[in-house]
């Protein structure tokens, strides 16, 4: 909208008044916001496009300090999903998975991978053919 603003104010400028209303025509544009703002009725000028923070880079609520309920559930959640990701695989492999943080399942995870390559192999397998059943049974639901 700006854009067509200043396009006219320019052919209008060069049409009529030559030079001097040329250098008048940066003038003109910059008053054309204030002119959009106070026509009622008129369509609000576009906002420059603000990029909302992602999730981890979001404040904490103002009011008492703490993360936003429902994200501090999500997280919650998220966390509880990959521990026991992490402990299944564990015990796929015959790992001791209590009392083990996440940190550690994945070290001992890693080293089993290493050592038992063929059994990895077939993990891989067994989750891939889980997920495609998953995928049929919720495609059929539809």
């Amino acid at each position: 909208m700006y854009r067509k603003l200043l396009v006219s104010a320019i052919v209008i400028a060069l049409t009529a008044g030559g030079a001097s209303a040329l250098a008048a025509a940066p003038q003109a544009a910059e008053t054309a916001p204030q002119a959009a703002e106070q026509a009622p009725g008129a369509a609000k000028p576009p906002q420059a496009a603000e990029q909302k923070p992602s999730s981890a880079e979001r404040e904490p609520d103002a009011a008492d300090g703490k993360v936003h309920k429902q994200r501090k559930e999500c997280d919650k959640d998220r966390e509880a999903r990959e521990m026991a990701r992490l402990q299944y695989v564990a015990r796929y492999f015959g790992l001791p998975v209590e009392g083990k943080t996440k940190e550690q399942l994945r070290e001992e995870i890693r080293k089993a991978k290493e050592a038992n390559k063929d059994k990895w192999e077939e993990l891989k397998k067994e989750l891939r053919k889980k997920h495609l059943e998953k995928l049929r049974n919720n495609a059929s639901r539809s």
